[in-house]
């Protein structure tokens, strides 16, 4: 039996396959299924990007949560500010996207499911503990007597929350990302194979 070249990723495929075993390109297809074979290549491409990016965005959410840590800490020592429990959770989650980020690079579809429920455990932790929504410094009257600071630290909270939003949002999108990847088959298969060939 007479061996061909896939004309998509030129892997050996025997002429009685309709497709390519590899990546499912329809060899043996009509043009109009070629075409949208390839444009859902390049769509898969994309996805498969995005997931990458994913994988490196967990490991940006692990130094903000230590950043993060690291200025309550030093607030609490400077101003006699007992804050250490807040520090010592962002530490915690710090450490925890970064052990996510590792598990992404092996799986990063359970990377998406644990970071979104991870992310809403310590919520439910931080709120239950009177944390969430509140500025990650609270400093004595004494300091913030003044309008500008006031209004610095008034802005704190916000942006805190912003942070928060931002992140579940984030989080949201990675994991409706690789359900997408997750639903391609074969072809997302080859896709996800060939751009972590390349990357290396």
């Amino acid at each position: 039996m007479s061996e061909f070249q896939c004309a998509n990723c030129t892997s050996p495929i025997s002429g009685s396959e309709q497709s390519c075993p590899q990546c499912g390109y329809p060899q043996q297809g009509t043009r109009e299924e070629q075409i949208r074979f390839n444009t859902k290549l390049l769509k898969i491409k994309d996805l498969v990007e995005e997931s990458d990016k994913a994988v490196k965005g967990i490991m940006s959410f692990a130094i903000i949560f230590l950043l993060m840590a690291f200025i309550v800490f030093l607030f609490s020592l400077l101003f006699n500010e007992n804050h250490f429990q807040n520090a010592v959770t962002y530490i915690f989650c710090g450490v925890a996207y970064f052990f996510l980020h590792r598990l992404g690079k092996r799986s990063s579809y359970l990377m998406a499911i644990l970071a979104l429920l991870f992310y809403l455990g310590h919520t439910i932790f931080e709120f239950s503990n009177g944390m969430f929504l509140k500025s990650p410094v609270e400093l004595d009257k004494s300091f913030t007597e003044t309008r500008g600071t006031a209004l610095f630290f008034a802005l704190i909270p916000m942006a805190y929350l912003l942070f928060r939003m931002a992140l579940m949002i984030v989080l949201a999108k990675y994991l409706f990302t690789e359900f997408r990847l997750m639903r391609g088959g074969k072809i997302a298969k080859y896709a996800s194979n060939a751009y972590k060939t390349a990357d290396n």
